[in-house]
């Protein structure tokens, strides 16, 4: 079986998850409930891993072949713990182990 759902490979490095959703205040009416652009769109995609900053991929569509994801390792090594934004709530969590 093919998974369907969306993902995201997020490295923290210690700074604190974004929210989900973000408010938006509307004139009359509840507030519009919109997706962090935070989670949806990469950050720092094209500079190598490091321990400091947010690395993300974005929104990984499944598909077949799957989504490939290149990465490019700075001068650490080590245990880079990682998550799924949307997912990281449900134990959707990993370790990247970098050996030097």
């Amino acid at each position: 079986m093919q998974d369907t759902a969306v993902h995201t490979i997020s490295f923290l490095n210690g700074n604190p998850s974004p929210d989900g959703v973000i408010p938006w205040p509307q004139p009359d009416g509840p507030p519009l409930l919109l997706v962090n652009p935070e989670i949806l769109n990469p950050q720092n995609e094209d500079q190598p891993l490091i321990r400091q900053g947010v690395y993300n991929t974005g929104v990984l569509r499944p598909g077949n072949p799957p989504p490939s994801v290149a990465l490019t390792i700075g001068d650490i090594s080590g245990a880079e713990p990682y998550q799924c934004f949307l997912h990281d709530d449900s134990g959707m969590l990993g370790t990247l182990y970098i050996v030097p």
